[in-house]
């Protein structure tokens, strides 16, 4: 239920997007049509590639497309905000960004001016050189000035949003990432019709990615890893990547310089990527800076050994030997020995890991848990969680 004090008539607008798909889309898309279900009044201005549209599965979500946050003007974006507060309700208006520090101090300071109250749902910590006229600091200290909060997906970004943007500790909230409730351990059955499907013997260790084919991804450490380890190993392995990007003709490229074009399979975006996991056993997240990566989470729910960089957040969902690896795969030859080791290891080994997994999601990264939790730091309180009701994230390779 939602508190008296927060009633139907609130509205909530979410300003977010890029040109590519996703945990950004489904993190956002999830919370607004959730407080869609709570009665609010719901609006997702996309400021890039309209993805929202097609994934959301309620009518109770109203998405327009403004182009991106940085191009706008002050006078397009008071029209925008008296637009938007035409029934003299102030709109409450929440940036989702990917960085902290992304939004300019004077579309916060004008978001204030207009709306009830700012917030931000920050996806990654900054990890770029920062290239702007004030410091780090004194941006996070005059940005505050017009937020209510900072909703940080992970502990990480909201140290750096603490230690690095003096943004104030009260008015930061640690919302950690959750898995689709679609994402499960398959059955035996269903494990080999998804082999079936991808062509793939029950003899193969399957090693998999999934996600966008972009340069901070670190494809090209992953195809590196396995070309060593598959030319010193007898198994049959096969390298499959779920995903697409503009990276990746270049990948192909690569995977055919290195002489495992044969053994790795890109098979591009995924709408129903549950259903191609079904088939992996090892999952690799080979980049080196994530805020909390809902691919591992989706994986770890899965049931795949997970492989992952010594990130504050992967370290956070895996002990490395129980659920999983965690090891430095910013250096090629400890991304090798560990990828090794798990190739290495029985199959009942790796589904052991694979179920720890699974169960560590289901207990501590659950929708149900999780959700609440933004939620509640936007001001909602609920009782039970909103149903799940997203569609499937498709993508625009024509614009990618």
């Amino acid at each position: 239920m939602i508190n008296d004090a927060n009633t139907p008539q609130r509205h909530l607008v979410f300003i977010g997007g890029s040109s590519e798909p996703g945990g950004l889309h489904i993190h956002t898309a999830d919370i607004a049509q959730s407080c869609a279900a709570l009665g609010c009044r719901v609006t997702i201005l996309c400021t890039s590639t309209d993805y929202f549209s097609r994934l959301l599965a309620r009518d109770g979500v109203a998405v327009k497309v403004i182009g991106p946050i940085d191009k706008r003007s002050w006078r397009e974006w008071t029209s925008t905000w008296l637009s938007l507060s035409a029934d003299r309700a102030r709109p409450e208006i929440i940036f989702c960004c990917g960085h902290q520090g992304e939004i300019r101090i004077a579309d916060l300071a004008l978001a204030r001016l207009f709306g009830a109250a700012v917030y931000t749902i920050v996806h990654r910590p900054w990890e770029g050189p920062w290239t702007f006229h004030i410091s780090k600091g004194c941006y996070g200290r005059v940005s505050s000035k017009f937020l209510k909060r900072v909703v940080a997906v992970s502990n990480e970004i909201a140290a750096n949003a603490a230690d690095d943007f003096c943004i104030p500790a009260r008015k930061i909230a640690v919302c950690l990432n959750w898995a689709n409730p679609v994402f499960k351990v398959p059955t035996t059955a269903e494990r080999e019709r998804a082999r079936q499907a991808l062509g793939i013997s029950p003899s193969t260790i399957v090693i998999a990615y999934l996600g966008r084919l972009a340069p901070e991804k670190r494809i090209d450490a992953l195809l590196h890893a396995f070309a060593e380890v598959a030319a010193e190993v007898f198994s049959p392995l096969k390298l499959v990547l779920f995903g697409d990007g503009w990276k990746r003709q270049s990948l192909t490229e690569e995977a055919q310089a290195l002489g495992i074009e044969e053994s790795v399979h890109f098979f591009g975006w995924m709408t129903e990527p549950w259903s191609a996991l079904r088939a992996c056993d090892i999952f690799v997240l080979p980049s080196v800076v994530e805020g909390f990566p809902l691919a591992l989470v989706e994986a770890m729910a899965m049931g795949c050994a997970c492989l992952a960089h010594r990130l504050p957040s992967a370290m956070q969902l895996i002990e490395s030997g129980r659920h999983g690896l965690l090891a430095d795969l910013s250096d090629p030859r400890s991304f090798v020995a560990a990828l090794r080791v798990l190739i290495g290891k029985r199959p009942t080994a790796r589904t052991e890991m694979g179920l720890a997994a699974a169960a560590r999601v289901a207990t501590e990264y659950s929708r149900a848990r999780r959700l609440s939790e933004v939620l509640c730091a936007l001001g909602l309180t609920v009782d039970v969680a909103p149903e799940f009701r997203l569609r499937r994230l498709e993508f625009d390779v024509g614009r990618a």
